[in-house]
């Protein structure tokens, strides 16, 4: 609300997990949440993967996403497609 009140351009990042937010439904509302902001300029769909899973084993730290596959980077690209299709970037 800050970022629209003060006008500032917004570059969205959203990382897109297998199983949780991978669906069509969920690019729907989430192109539906863009298109309520006045200032956003790039919306980009981030494929998850697992990378930092030997980080946090070295540091002890339970890792909540343990059995979640890498995205496939098609089906995120697929999904940007249909996001691009319903955003109204200004």
């Amino acid at each position: 609300d800050k970022c629209v009140k003060l006008n500032k351009k917004l570059w969205l990042r959203q990382v897109i997990v297998p199983n949780i937010n991978n669906t069509k439904q969920n690019i729907l509302k989430l192109a539906d949440f863009i298109n309520k902001l006045k200032n956003v300029q790039k919306v980009e769909l981030l494929p998850y993967h697992d990378m930092a899973k030997c980080k946090y084993q070295k540091l002890g730290i339970k890792y909540k996403l343990e059995n979640t596959p890498p995205m496939d980077k098609q089906e995120c690209k697929n999904l940007q497609k249909i996001l691009n299709q319903k955003i109204n970037l200004n």
